[in-house]
């Protein structure tokens, strides 16, 4: 599986490894969340993932408060969704997809301070 480091935008200096894979659908999904929020109903084909409660939930809040926040929300969960199905049953793995919901938490948590 080759990774990506994401920066976080809300966290300067803070950054995890992603599978470069799911980096991608994470990424695309932000961005039409921000630049045509309108759109993204029609887009669920393209992202199951959006059938997810937490994942529509923060797709929502990217397209109502496209904060540098909300956008790392939504990416980090979008990418936790992918590992969790990706079908991958290694011990890395598993500690990947607990790695990502770790700092979900810690943008999100930031976000309940603010």
């Amino acid at each position: 599986m080759d990774m990506l480091k994401y920066e976080l935008k809300s966290l300067p200096g803070k950054s995890i490894d992603v599978p470069a894979e799911y980096a991608v659908q994470a990424s695309e999904l932000v961005r039409l969340a921000m630049e045509n929020p309108a759109d993204v109903p029609n887009h669920i084909d393209e992202f199951p993932c959006l059938c997810q409660p937490g994942i529509m939930g923060r797709t929502g809040d990217v397209m109502q408060d496209p904060s540098l926040k909300n956008q790392d929300a939504l990416y980090l969960r979008v990418c936790a969704y992918h590992v969790a199905k990706g079908g991958y049953t290694s011990d890395a793995v598993f500690q990947l997809e607990n790695d990502i919901i770790d700092m979900v938490r810690e943008v999100e948590s930031q976000q309940l301070s603010q």
